[in-house]
């Protein structure tokens, strides 16, 4: 046989429990069909009325007296023949027996004196005069006149009636039950995985979490919401990647075009003089910088993400650390022209990798110096809160949309500003230090307004 997909397979797996359900019901039927059976045999057995033999005998037998006094008259239920010892019928109002015939006497009776044939009693009995056997009286009556109602009958009667009230009853509860707790979760957990091979993943399954169905629902949500992730991951990773080709396409076509055309006028000669050639040489030289930088961020990135990026942790004061880290920035900042001022260092232990922080001031504060205004000033200040220090990188430069802001962290977002003024960068560099904070076990954020200056500010724990 062929391997069976997971569809069919789910169509296999839902009919052997809906056949499974099946044969319980109809072997609970088929039960309960047995036991009526065997109930009404059982009253049928009991419906049979109750002989009222003492009553039947008083009647016979004051028949015979009367029979003996030679006074004999018509019963009110019974009927008579009279034979004599020979045989012959003296008196009879029985149909069968006409006055003047001849019956064999030992044949009358049955067992005890009485007949029974089912519908009809026969009593035999001897009529004695004077002491001696003078002949026989035979008196019949209908079984119904000396019937009573069978007291057995009427309890078992009473008991099936209840009994087959009692099995309905229970196995209409048990159908409501395994319709509510079985057959209804069963049918939403096969719609939803319907709905699930045609990609719905947002429509959530209404359950009661009680009982091994509930435990399976549950469980079905928590794949439906693993799917979902995985599938958002999938996602935001294939826009990663759309996103990434664009902005490398774009940040790499500007400065290779550049060094392109400084190449073509040195080769064409059009340069001539050697300042204009080392001028050109120092604007290439610039570019591919840039363009290394880029590569790096790039790679650093995509370390981060895979979870390869080294972080070489050790134990050391604040205050030492972060004096050599503004010394460096106030000089980039110095060289672009921007004031640079750094507020008081407080001289705590703190456990950082030192080229990974200073991989975050780097970023912070280039940020700043390329999205800078006239007199712009970048403001480093550090704060002691609960068991943290607190860094905030502050400028009065272009500021952030608040349609961007959400997204500074993202990897390769760069805000309409940076596209439309042509500011060089990868959109890395917040997304870059975003992990290396977190790695620390901090967190960063990030507040600006446009037009007004931005303030971000990273903690690391103590």
């Amino acid at each position: 046989m062929g391997k069976v997909t997971p569809r069919v397979r789910q169509k296999q797996e839902g009919g052997v429990i809906q056949r499974r359900i099946r044969r319980l019901l109809f072997l609970a039927g088929a039960i309960c069909f047995v036991l009526a059976v065997l109930a009404a045999f059982a009253v049928h057995s009991l419906a049979s009325d109750t002989l009222d033999d003492r009553h039947m005998r008083v009647d016979f037998n004051a028949l015979v007296i009367q029979a003996e006094k030679g006074t004999l008259g018509k019963g009110e239920k019974a009927h008579y023949a009279l034979f004599g010892a020979n045989g012959r019928v003296l008196e009879s109002t029985v149909a069968m027996y006409r006055k003047g015939d001849t019956a064999d006497l030992h044949t009358l009776s049955g067992p005890n004196g009485i007949k029974n044939d089912g519908r009809m009693l026969t009593f035999v009995s001897p009529v004695m005069h004077n002491g001696s056997l003078s002949g026989m009286l035979l008196v019949t009556a209908d079984k119904k006149d000396y019937s009573t109602p069978n007291a057995a009958w009427l309890v078992m009667s009473s008991l099936f009636f209840f009994l087959a009230a009692g099995a309905c009853l229970l196995l209409f509860f048990i159908v409501h039950l395994l319709k509510n707790d079985l057959f209804v979760p069963i049918e939403l957990l096969h719609g939803s995985t319907r709905r699930m091979l045609h990609g719905d993943l947002d429509t959530r399954l209404l359950y009661d979490d009680a009982g091994e169905i509930g435990s399976l629902c549950h469980d079905f949500e928590a794949m439906r919401d693993e799917l979902s992730a995985a599938f958002r991951r999938e996602n935001d990773l294939l826009n990663a990647d759309r996103l990434l080709f664009a902005c490398v396409s774009h940040d790499l076509k500007t400065p290779l075009a550049a060094i392109s055309g400084y190449a073509e006028e040195i080769r064409d000669g059009i340069a001539d003089s050697p300042s204009r050639i080392n001028e050109l040489s120092g604007l290439m030289l610039k570019k591919v910088r840039l363009l290394t930088k880029l590569i790096d961020d790039i790679l650093e990135e995509t370390k981060a993400q895979l979870g390869e990026l080294p972080i070489v942790l050790e134990e050391i004061y604040a205050q030492a650390f972060f004096e050599d880290v503004c010394g460096e920035l106030s000089l980039d900042a110095a060289h672009s022209g921007v004031a640079f001022s750094a507020g008081e260092i407080p001289d705590v232990l703190i456990t950082i990798d030192r080229k990974r922080i200073t991989q975050v001031m780097q970023n912070l504060v280039s940020n700043s110096i390329k999205y800078r205004q006239r007199d712009c000033v970048i403001d480093i200040h550090f704060e002691l809160e609960a068991a943290e220090l607190i860094v905030c990188v502050k400028d009065n430069g272009s500021g952030i949309a608040a349609n961007d802001l959400p997204f500074v962290f993202n990897r390769f977002y760069r805000g309409d500003t940076a596209r439309t003024q042509n500011i060089p960068g990868s959109g890395l560099g917040l997304c870059i230090a975003k992990d290396i904070v977190e790695r620390h076990g901090g967190r960063i954020e990030c507040d600006s307004v446009l037009g007004s200056g931005t303030d971000v500010c990273f903690s690391l724990p103590l």
